[in-house]
């Protein structure tokens, strides 16, 4: 595997990983996960992983059928009813994000 897949898989493993299990992480909902990934991103300035989440936000605004261009933690907020809806509903984005990606 080379480095770019490397680096990309360990992101979304790190991703799963706090998506099954939100509480190890002490995260309560969407923004949490946001801090998380901001944080991620700091440390790793530049790579394969910000395309990946510029793509991420790009889908996101396209499934939400937004005109404007919002960070994808806003959309799914908004979208949300709640802190555990926030999280199950990036799940099954960020899921069907992936899905299409192939």
């Amino acid at each position: 595997m080379d480095k770019k897949n490397n680096e990309v898989s360990r992101f979304l493993d790190f991703v799963a990983n706090i998506l099954q299990r939100p509480a190890m992480f002490q995260v309560n909902n969407v923004e949490d996960v946001y801090l998380i990934l901001f944080g991620y991103g700091v440390g790793n300035i530049g790579n394969d992983v910000d395309n990946l989440m510029h793509d991420f936000r790009v889908f996101i605004n396209e499934d939400f059928n937004s005109t404007d261009n919002y960070d994808w933690v806003r959309l799914i907020r908004f979208h949300s009813g709640s802190n555990i809806g926030s999280l199950e509903l990036l799940k099954i984005k960020f899921d069907a994000f992936l899905d299409l990606r192939g």
